[in-house]
């Protein structure tokens, strides 16, 4: 596995939600998004992955990592 992948895995792991996804099924929610008939927004669905703190955000310590999950993974402006 790709050390990307083995970082993301881990990732998804440490998450500080109830159930956190595994990398597996990281795959194949994602992949139901790219098919499903109707676009969903990605507010909607990127909590489902990272979960949500009070304040509504992703539950990331860095800045920089929070701006990287709301831009899909393409780095910081």
């Amino acid at each position: 596995m790709p050390s990307r992948f083995r970082r993301l895995d881990g990732a998804l792991a440490e998450l500080p939600v109830e159930e956190p996804m595994l990398l597996t099924e990281l795959d194949g929610f994602l992949t139901g998004l790219i098919v499903c008939p109707e676009p969903i927004p990605v507010d909607e669905w990127m909590t489902v992955i990272w979960g949500v703190e009070a304040d509504g955000v992703p539950p990331f310590e860095e800045p920089l990592e929070r701006a990287m999950v709301r831009q899909g993974g393409r780095g910081a402006a």
